[in-house]
């Protein structure tokens, strides 16, 4: 599963949210410095965060974890961002998808993938498709 997920996020490259306090964490994202990114999300946890921040917070957490190939870790700081009213709900579905592909529960990954194909306003919707046409 490791090709199809490398191809994939490869393909799809995952929204980095940039702005204030979290760009230089961007850029670490972004040119695959994922510990000193890490790192750096590990000091601004809340008392230190704007509440506001948080979600950004764990999403980029997460998404550094399942980059570095560690989705259940990954998954403790996505899961609670796919609810409605999160920002990060509709690529936190694709991404949650992704773990469960790397974890090589392919039931799973085609369950979440299969919601995120099936929404044609999902902005990762075909990408979601792709996923699920290489694994049949």
């Amino acid at each position: 599963m490791l090709p199809i997920f490398d191809a994939a996020m490869l393909q799809n490259p995952p929204l980095v949210p940039r702005g204030g306090s979290f760009d230089a964490v961007a850029a670490q994202v972004l040119s695959r410095a994922y510990a000193p990114a890490l790192a750096k999300l590990e000091r601004m946890k809340p008392p230190r965060t704007l509440s506001t921040s948080n979600d950004t917070l764990q999403y980029l957490t997460g998404l550094c974890l399942l980059l570095q190939k560690q989705p259940k870790k990954a998954a403790e700081h996505l899961f609670p961002l796919n609810r409605p009213g999160s920002s990060f709900q509709q690529e936190v579905q694709w991404l949650l998808g992704m773990g469960f592909l790397l974890e090589g529960k392919t039931a799973a990954a085609k369950a979440a993938l299969g919601v995120v194909s099936k929404n044609p306003a999902h902005p990762r919707s075909a990408a979601a498709g792709q996923v699920l046409g290489r694994l049949e």
